[in-house]
């Protein structure tokens, strides 16, 4: 849509009367939400809804109430500074939702054999872990399932080294905490950002 013609005249090469038109888009018709951000608004909106229900037991008349708390938490979002927002993939989001239940529920069972098994077989220590995630979100969401996790928790960072403690220094190795680094990596879509 053309809306304003100019009359170029000058020594750019152009001779006088040459015209020019120049294409601008009144203010009013200027899009104010690019089509990323809003995705990243309906998925913020989308995951509120959903955690709402979720902690509701599905009780869809409980969205009453939650409907306009996930709208305040789009409004809040919006005003967050572009550091504090993460990219999060929706593929390794549901990987992660997958992965992290499965470990809760294996990591529930194994710390209660172990408690009530005949033997208590504890072996309780301190394993180490340098990390490569950066600082910020993804690094607070890997040290938080770490704690969550059953028989494991997050005792000391100092760096990029984290100390864990664990029900069992014989049942967490370096591999299984690699393995949940990627997963947290896959899940803010990190993993060719990292050394």
């Amino acid at each position: 849509m053309v809306d304003l013609a100019e009359m170029i005249h000058g020594d750019q090469g152009r001779s006088p009367g040459d015209w020019r038109f120049v294409t601008r888009t009144p203010h009013i018709m200027r899009p104010g939400l690019s089509a990323p951000r809003a995705l990243e608004y309906a998925a913020v909106l989308g995951s509120g809804l959903a955690l709402w229900l979720l902690l509701n037991e599905g009780d869809l008349a409980s969205l009453i109430v939650g409907v306009p708390a996930a709208l305040i938490g789009v409004a809040l979002s919006r005003h967050l500074p572009a550091a504090a927002r993460s990219r999060v993939s929706a593929r390794g989001l549901l990987e992660f939702i997958v992965y992290f239940l499965w470990q809760a529920v294996i990591g529930g069972w194994d710390v209660a054999r172990r408690a009530l098994g005949p033997r208590g077989r504890v072996q309780p220590g301190f394993v180490s872990y340098c990390m490569s995630l950066p600082q910020g979100l993804p690094r607070a969401v890997f040290l938080e399932t770490l704690t969550l996790l059953p028989g494991t928790l997050s005792a000391d960072v100092q760096g990029e080294e984290m100390r864990m403690h664990v029900i069992d220094i014989d049942a967490h190795s370096q591999e299984q905490i690699m393995d949940l680094e990627n997963r947290v990596a896959r899940l803010f879509s990190l993993e060719d950002d990292r050394p």
